[in-house]
């Protein structure tokens, strides 16, 4: 195919914005991430990751269903501003509710679901950025739908610019103030991104797309938002209170292997906030490409396009475990003394050498989830994430006493290798996809063999 061609097809040219808005903000993320471990240390990085269980069940019963829906009814739909005030009017009349229950029960919330009384004011302030949130996901979803990357991109350089620059200008306050920096600030970032993204985008669909409000004919969207949106959102909610039942229960766990409070709060700190940072890098270019795809295949599919699927699956998985071998040995040879250097903590080192086996798996999933929900089969993406999680809370149960964080990174692998041969088998009996073991498989061994070698 002409490289003009490639580039004129939606899901490229998409994932190719969503990449580059990505790895920018990655990068931005990772200077961040560098100031706050010198900044709030590394207990106060695991303080800050411990309250992310919070919002994701926020999320996932406002607006990741209805986002979803928002971007798969504006791919087949005329009426998309119609879909978007649907969508917009159940997402953060949820939202509002939700985020004042939370707020209201900070306290209560840290000290028996969090398990930690200093997480209170965090959850305190990360309450308030809920309904901005909620703005932000379902106007990108509907540009998705409508295969337009741009705006979702750009606002997502600008959330980072904001969360990143107000907690820079909050530290400085501060540090001149004479006054105590707390993970507080953090969080207090995660507020300013979501304010700046949400508004950013709302201005760009009332301006740029000249988008108003249609309440007229509404109740059949929201029937329809409601019909996709509730499995998905029932579905999401179930498996992000495992998660978050996963993320609390680690640095619980790793208190009965012998460690102090403080050393298993810095451990979950360097483990979640560090070194998976690093891992995570990559992943930037299928989770822009899974985001593209879900309209596309949704597309697809209505047309009973099967050849595009079958095409779209096997270029997804060789490019994806291509990227994850060579990631193996980049990692285990460049980045994991990297990380140990910029975050001035042996342990990134440590972790990153287990976590590198993860990336061919992990970069697979990520895709290959996308597709399945383009294809209508949340439902079987639900089941796998619910066992791969349960697979990982056994490991935290049964080998954190034992062999502390190590048991927990086993449990991830494990997790991670059954979710790509769950998702690969059920592909396969539906597309008879094929792809090239020798651009997959072999040319990227040889590198990673290189690579292992030259260390």
């Amino acid at each position: 195919m002409p490289l003009n061609h490639i580039f004129k097809n939606s899901v490229v040219k998409g994932t190719l914005i969503l990449t580059i808005a990505g790895l920018i903000s990655k990068l931005m993320g990772f200077y961040y991430k560098i100031f706050l471990s010198g900044v709030i240390g590394a207990e106060g990085i695991g303080l800050y990751q411990l309250v992310f269980p919070i919002t994701g069940i926020a999320m996932a019963v406002c607006s990741m269903g209805i986002e979803n829906a928002i971007s798969r009814f504006c791919a087949k739909e005329k009426d998309k501003a119609g879909i978007l005030t649907a969508g917009l009017i159940m997402s953060l009349s949820l939202a509002f509710v939700t985020s004042y229950i939370i707020y209201h029960n900070a306290a209560f919330i840290a000290k028996r679901l969090l398990l930690n009384e200093n997480a209170g004011s965090l959850v305190l302030v990360i309450s308030v950025s809920i309904p901005f949130a909620c703005l932000h996901q379902c106007i990108c979803g509907y540009y998705y739908g409508t295969g337009d990357a741009k705006v979702p991109a750009v606002s997502q350089l600008f959330e980072q610019f904001a969360r990143v620059g107000s907690v820079l200008a909050i530290a400085f306050f501060l540090n001149k103030n004479s006054l105590p920096v707390t993970p507080v600030i953090a969080v207090a970032g995660i507020v300013a991104g979501e304010i700046t993204s949400g508004l950013f985008c709302l201005l760009c669909a009332t301006v740029g797309q000249h988008f108003r409000p249609v309440f007229r004919n509404i109740k059949p969207h929201i029937r329809d938002i409601t019909g996709m949106a509730l499995p998905i959102s029932c579905n999401r909610i179930l498996l992000t209170l495992l998660q978050s039942g996963e993320a609390i229960l680690i640095p619980a766990q790793l208190t009965v292997s012998g460690m102090s409070s403080f050393d298993a709060l810095s451990a979950y700190g360097v483990l979640t906030g560090m070194a998976m940072s690093f891992i995570a890098f990559p992943a930037t270019i299928t989770q822009s490409a899974a985001v593209m795809l879900l309209p596309s295949v949704s597309k697809a599919q209505s047309s009973d396009n099967s050849g595009m699927i079958s095409r779209t699956i096997s270029t997804s998985i060789e490019m994806a475990l291509a990227m994850g071998i060579f990631c193996i040995g980049g990692f285990i040879t460049y980045g994991a003394p990297f990380g140990a250097l910029i975050f001035h903590n042996n342990l990134v080192a440590d972790f990153m050498r287990v976590l590198a086996w993860l990336c061919p798996f992990l970069y697979i999933n990520t895709t290959l989830t996308g597709i399945l929900n383009g294809l209508g089969k949340t439902g079987y993406t639900f089941v796998c994430g619910i066992i791969s999680t349960l697979m990982r809370i056994a490991f935290i149960i049964f080998l954190i006493p034992s062999y502390k964080i190590t048991g927990y990174m086993w449990g991830l692998l494990v997790s991670q290798c059954f979710l790509t041969g769950a998702y690969v088998i059920f592909l396969l009996r539906l597309y008879h996809f094929s792809f090239s073991p020798v651009r997959a498989i072999v040319v990227p061994v040889l590198s990673l063999a290189v690579a292992l070698c030259g260390s």
